[in-house]
């Protein structure tokens, strides 16, 4: 909220040092607002690479040198123990690595379902609220849809399926024959000087068929992914142009018009 952000900004006032636990792409981005308010931020995240749901290590490798020329620190394939302190200077301890000493933790560790209503009315739930391609739960006349629904066993957490589910949830509500398959997941990371959009399936392992450009010296990393003759996913690092074409192509499963790696 703003008052979090505010809240945050005060806090920071005066302050040098910073732990940000969670490299994800929302940490990232509050890592970097602390860093234009002169502070050095270590990130802690227990992936051996950045973004690893959103990028191949390739890419991952690449963007780490990006964000380290910006200021950032990172321990990686790490774990916070303990926080020692209160307001100002306190300690933290690390899994494997030395700890630190900072005036500031931030933690920035993913979305979790608030299930708490569901659970007291007796409704099924996992991770989420689970719901059928109707976005039906499995009371009647009830429907979930955004962070608090699992369908197919996925909680997307974020907001592009959020307005798909809440759109077919609302068509089924008024009696329309729907039927949601899942979304297509999109992720852009808003850090000035850094141009990173996310889409589908990475193929971080490289089992899949692959179109890659990558030109380390201007900090472009193009990757397309294609499964059985259509794309499926990509990876814009440094260079987003034809972006929403490949979108487009993603979620139709055919190729994309006119756009290359």
């Amino acid at each position: 909220s703003a008052q979090d952000a505010l809240a945050l900004r005060s806090a920071a006032s005066g302050r040098h040092d910073a732990v940000l636990i969670g490299g994800g792409l929302l940490g990232l981005e509050a890592g970097h607002s602390l860093i234009k308010l002169g502070l050095r931020v270590t990130v802690v995240d227990g992936n051996d690479r950045l973004l690893a749901k959103q990028l191949d290590p390739a890419a991952a490798g690449m963007l780490q040198a990006r964000l380290e020329a910006m200021g950032f620190a990172f321990r990686l394939s790490d774990g916070v123990t303990a926080i020692d302190g209160g307001l100002g200077r306190g300690h933290v301890a690390f899994k494997r690595e030395p700890g630190t000493d900072t005036d500031l933790v931030l933690v920035s560790a993913g979305v979790r379902s608030n299930l708490g209503l569901a659970q007291a009315a007796g409704i099924q739930a996992e991770r989420g609220v689970v719901v059928d391609d109707a976005l039906r739960t499995d009371h009647s006349g009830i429907f979930a849809a955004g962070d608090v629904a699992s369908h197919r066993g996925t909680v997307y957490g974020v907001w592009l399926p959020s307005k798909e589910q809440g759109d077919r949830a609302g068509q089924a509500m008024a009696g329309r024959d729907v039927s949601y398959t899942g979304s297509v997941m999109s992720h852009k990371l808003k850090v000035a000087g850094i141009d990173l959009i996310s889409l589908g399936e990475i193929d971080a392992e490289g089992k899949l068929e692959s179109q890659v450009r990558r030109d380390a010296e201007r900090g472009i990393y193009r990757k397309l992914v294609f499964r059985d003759g259509a794309l499926v996913g990509a990876i814009l690092l440094g260079d987003s142009t034809g972006h929403q074409e490949i979108a487009r192509a993603i979620a139709e499963k055919r190729l994309p018009a006119d756009v290359s790696a």
